[in-house]
């Protein structure tokens, strides 16, 4: 009677391993199935790796490195050769760079996690200051920046609600849906604030969009306002919003 591999590929055990195995193979590695469990550890390796951030190729390893490493098409006439053949066909159309296109729906989660993300993990903007402060709840906020602290703690100390972590949707002209995370809500006065410094032109177009598509109620905080609360705390606060413009 014959033995079965020992590794679970269902073939014939024709080798007798030292462990006292059976295999297909002359060693374990060379089995279908060895090599199948072997592949999907070291994928999830890589990507335990990758998510810590010590993953590192090392092709050296592998008995060997890329044949064009430091070379340029200045400085190698097969670099130069491969970089205009390379040119050649695309511009013949030989050939096109394909680029993967979510749905709507997968872009639309998309925003979501990654604004969420945002939300909760300060390391995704590592050059900006994180500040744990509370509403006049008691409910611990996260906010990004001095500019947004004192404004939440202003808040707090005039009693005024504000929470945050309100996600307003908004359709851009290429159909792609996106998510508005505003730094403040406050709900008992049903308005939006934006805590904003310098306004680029994409900022512009989005709170354009915003504020078509969701017809809210949303004032900003520039300087000039954290300015006057931080100089007199009893400046009312439809002293220091200003509008859209």
């Amino acid at each position: 009677m014959s033995n079965l591999c020992s590794y679970g590929c269902g073939k014939e055990g024709i080798y007798h391993l030292k462990n006292g195995k059976f295999c297909c193979s002359k060693s374990c590695s060379g089995c279908s199935e060895m090599k199948k469990k072997n592949s999907e550890a070291r994928k999830k390796q890589i990507a335990e790796q990758k998510l810590n951030g010590t993953f590192k190729c090392n092709f050296s390893k592998f008995g060997h490195t890329a044949w064009n490493k430091g070379l340029t098409k200045e400085t190698d006439e097969r670099v130069k050769k491969s970089s205009e053949t390379y040119k050649n066909n695309y511009k013949a159309g030989k050939f096109k760079i394909l680029r993967h296109s979510h749905t709507i729906e997968t872009k639309d989660k998309l925003s979501e996690i990654r604004s969420k993300y945002l939300e909760k993990c300060p390391n995704g903007f590592p050059d900006v200051g994180w500040y744990k402060i509370q509403n006049v709840n008691g409910e611990e906020f996260t906010v990004r920046g001095t500019w947004e602290r004192d404004f939440g703690n202003y808040l707090t100390l005039h009693k005024i609600l504000w929470i945050r972590n309100v996600y307003l949707k908004y359709i851009k002209s290429d159909g792609s849906i996106h998510r508005y995370n505003p730094d403040f809500y406050l709900p008992e006065l049903d308005l939006y604030i934006e805590v904003k410094g310098y306004f680029s032109e994409k900022d512009k177009l989005k709170t354009k969009l915003v504020l078509e598509q969701n017809k809210i109620n949303l004032k900003f905080i520039k300087e000039a306002g954290i300015m006057l609360i931080r100089n007199n705390l009893d400046e009312e606060l439809n002293k220091i919003l200003v509008n859209f413009n």
